[in-house]
Order: structure tokens, then sequence, then C-alpha cells
């Protein structure tokens, strides 16, 4: 497999969000997965995957489905445990991403990137 060069301008930015629920204005981001590829999807670079840690009040907003799932995945527990902070999160997810992407050319992929889309914008705002 072929090496991804550093700063590509042809890459996307896979990423992959766990929230507390989806009502932009209530819940966050609980875990940030980011990986990268080439148009091809030949070579493949696995980014930072983190848990963040969040207080129980998050906890208590978090919407009954997002409960159900994070408890059966062991993810709240995780959550609990983690010692990294939102702000912590951030710039590790984005001095990942500078390793590899100048400024404003990864293209943002997923499953469900419209609503992570907007959640990073919300979260990580300060640093983008």
């Amino acid at each position: 497999m072929a090496m991804i060069n550093d700063c590509d301008h042809n890459l996307l930015v896979w990423i992959d969000l766990e929230m507390s629920g989806l009502d932009l204005n209530i819940h966050t981001i609980v875990e940030i997965a980011i990986a990268i590829t080439d148009f091809h999807l030949k070579n493949y670079i696995e980014g930072p995957d983190i848990v963040i840690h969040h207080d129980q009040d998050v906890l208590d907003k978090m919407n009954d489905w997002s409960r159900q799932q994070h408890t059966k995945s062991g993810l709240i527990e995780l959550i609990r445990q983690s010692q990294i902070s939102l702000y912590n999160a951030e710039t590790t997810v984005i001095d990942f991403l500078k390793r590899y992407c100048a400024s404003g050319t990864g293209i943002l992929a997923g499953n469900s990137v419209f609503v992570d889309r907007w959640q990073v914008f919300l979260s990580f705002a300060k640093n983008l």
C-alpha cells in the first residue's frame, strides 16, 4: 500500500461522532474518531479515537436512545472514566489533521456527516 503524502490536497477525512443526542443546541460530542483515505480508498491512516469526559449533568441530558445505546456499548462508563476534555480532543484531532491536510483541503466524509459537521462546527469553532 502506498503512503499518503504529508499535506496531500486530495484526501477524504472520515469522521464518526457519538453524541449525547441529536439536538445540536443541547447535546454534545462524547466520542470522536477520525481516519483519512485517498479518493480511491486504497491508502488509509487511522487517526485518533477519543472518548471525551463529561460531568453527570451532560449525561443526565442524554436522550433516551443515546443513553440506552451508550449504556449497552459501555460508552457511558468510558465517558465517566475518560480524562480527556472536549478542548483536548479538539486539539488532538486538529493536530492530526494538520499533519496530512493543508488548511481547507480535506473533504469531510462519513455516515452522518451533515449532523457531525454541524456538531464539530458548534463545538470546535474556535480552532477551525
